[in-house]
């Protein structure tokens, strides 16, 4: 994690939601900061830097993102968790292996009109991880993906409408692996 002076409000709001929904890491930051050993950095923050905490947990709870409970302790919403997941999905990488297992992988969807905004995303990212488009909603991916995209179709309520295929054989495979590798991902 960067250090606090180097996050910009954004980031640093991303980074408590994240800690709540791992169970409560800010809280005790405030509560027993002393009491936690991993933490121990935040007793030798600046004035400054915990402010800056203090402020950020102020605008994430009025902004229904997290609670404040009886002891003390914070918690994720509901809104808090969709905003969660929306991180997650922003921060989805798919791991490149040390060497290529020879499969490809295919990933085809037919969402409904009604899930646009769902079909969208979803095309976006493809083509931000580097998937290479072989038709309109087919996209073909060396490397293994299906976890990420099973939690992506469940977030956008689409899981049903995406299919994964693992094939050993693209008619147009020479011409996959040049793109494949000017993109710098083989």
């Amino acid at each position: 994690m960067k250090p606090i002076e180097d996050m910009g409000n954004g980031e640093l709001a991303k980074n408590i939601i994240y800690g709540v929904a791992l169970g409560g890491v800010v809280a005790s930051l405030f509560v027993a900061p002393k009491l936690v050993v991993a933490y121990k950095w935040v007793g030798k923050l600046h004035k400054e830097h915990k402010r800056l905490l203090k402020d950020n947990l102020k605008r994430l709870v009025n902004r229904d993102y997290i609670c404040l409970d009886k002891h003390g302790g914070y918690f994720i919403t509901p809104k808090g968790t969709l905003k969660l997941y929306k991180y997650k999905i922003q921060d989805l990488k798919v791991l490149k292996p040390k060497s290529w297992d020879k499969i490809w992988r295919i990933i085809t969807f037919d969402i409904p009109e009604d899930k646009k905004i769902a079909r969208m995303a979803l095309n976006k990212k493809l083509k931000e991880l580097g998937f290479i488009t072989l038709q309109k909603s087919v996209f073909i991916f060396p490397y293994p993906c299906e976890e990420e995209f099973i939690e992506i179709g469940e977030f956008f309520g689409v899981r049903k409408n995406i299919i994964f295929i693992e094939a050993k054989k693209v008619s147009n495979e020479k011409e996959l692996k040049k793109q494949f590798k000017k993109k710098k991902i083989m």
